[in-house]
């Protein structure tokens, strides 16, 4: 299995719990944004019975909404990477961007019903790229770029694309955009539909949230803060929604499972530490505790490896939980307590599609 060096030489994020630094600070801490009130009554004596959860989206004053969402997103965000890089970017780079399909969000397109996946996709760049590069920096509008779209897959589909570019020495640096949100008011009102959102009768759905990460990976070098080995593998296949045997199938564990077969050595003392997307569903709870299982009849002398579980702390974010995982392991390491120096983050997709990124320093 051949893994690549790179840096990351530059990330901001954008988040319910604020910017890089910020937010992993305040994830370590066991801090989120869910809690609730220290002091304050949350309900009158003699009504303990739990009630639905009341559902509203964000306020869409300004334009804070959709696609103007997106873009106020990245704007912190790359806020965020200029503060903590502390220098400007370098003056060529290749940009790469990871975002959810746009009907998966309920994001609404100016183009007839009839039109065809591409023309839709087209109509949402022409409207978003424009925009988000000229707020940004207007020499971005100079630079290639690729877009991907798609779910939690999306991530590690452009980091890489961007190990392939600094290998191959067509580029010394790529940007990397990651944004995602689960609070547009249709979208909301689409997931309380589908029963998809955690509430007082429905317990094992999620908390939505919403972020944006940008992370500048560079051809590593001896100067670099953080150097890193890293290893993508996915498995892209899907199912027939119809088919509801499959779909129950593909959340047994086995095709996680086969991801870590081929990036866990056959005899090991100890687990990386896993970053794993469990949000509060019951499908990727079964599929976690079917991973134990497997892993644990594979390696039966091994104690069961240990989880972060960034969901616990930013909610759902969809394309955004691999950037999220990533950013949770570069702070371990920069302030010095990871408690170790190998990790895995674990992704996978109701479409049946799973990824894995292995990062060793």
């Amino acid at each position: 299995m051949k893994s690549k060096l790179i840096d990351i030489s530059g990330i901001g994020l954008c988040s319910s719990m604020g910017g890089y630094q910020d937010a992993c600070a305040a994830y370590r801490a066991g801090l989120n944004r869910f809690s609730g009130h220290e002091f304050m009554k949350l309900m009158f004596a003699g009504e303990e019975e739990p009630a639905p959860l009341t559902v509203a989206g964000v306020s869409t004053l300004y334009g804070y909404e959709s696609i103007g969402r997106t873009i106020k997103l990245f704007q912190q965000a790359y806020k965020d990477l200029l503060n903590n890089r502390k220098k400007p970017l370098p003056e060529k780079f290749s940009i790469l961007i990871a975002l959810p399909e746009p009907e998966e969000r309920e994001i609404e397109l100016d183009v007839p019903w009839y039109a065809n996946r591409t023309e839709k996709l087209k109509s949402y760049m022409d409207t978003l790229l424009p925009t988000l590069f000229k707020q940004l920096s207007p020499t971005f509008s100079e630079m290639p770029f690729q877009i991907v779209f798609g779910d939690r897959l999306a991530f590690p589909r452009i980091l890489q694309k961007a190990q392939d570019a600094l290998e191959s020495e067509d580029t010394e640096h790529c940007l990397l955009f990651i944004a995602d949100s689960l609070l547009g008011k249709e979208d909301l009102d689409f997931q309380l539909e589908h029963n998809m959102i955690k509430t007082a009768d429905n317990p094992v759905g999620y908390i939505p949230g919403e972020g944006a990460a940008m992370l500048l990976v560079s051809t590593a070098t001896e100067r670099s803060n953080v150097s890193m080995s890293v290893h993508v593998l996915m498995d892209k296949t899907t199912f027939d929604y119809d088919d509801e045997a499959a779909e129950r199938e593909s959340w047994m564990g086995k095709k996680l499972f086969a991801l870590y077969e081929q990036c866990l050595p056959k005899e090991m003392e100890a687990y990386p530490e896993f970053i794993i997307d469990l949000n509060g569903q019951e499908h990727r709870a079964q599929e976690y505790g079917m991973l134990q299982v497997m892993l644990k009849s594979r390696y039966p002398d091994i104690p069961l490896p240990t989880e972060q579980v960034p969901a616990l702390g930013f909610g759902e974010l969809g394309a955004m939980a691999g950037p999220i995982g990533l950013a949770i392991i570069l702070a371990s390491i920069e302030r010095k307590y990871a408690k170790q120096r190998h990790f895995i983050i674990s992704l996978s997709e109701d479409s049946g599609r799973r990824a894995l990124i292995k990062i060793s320093v």
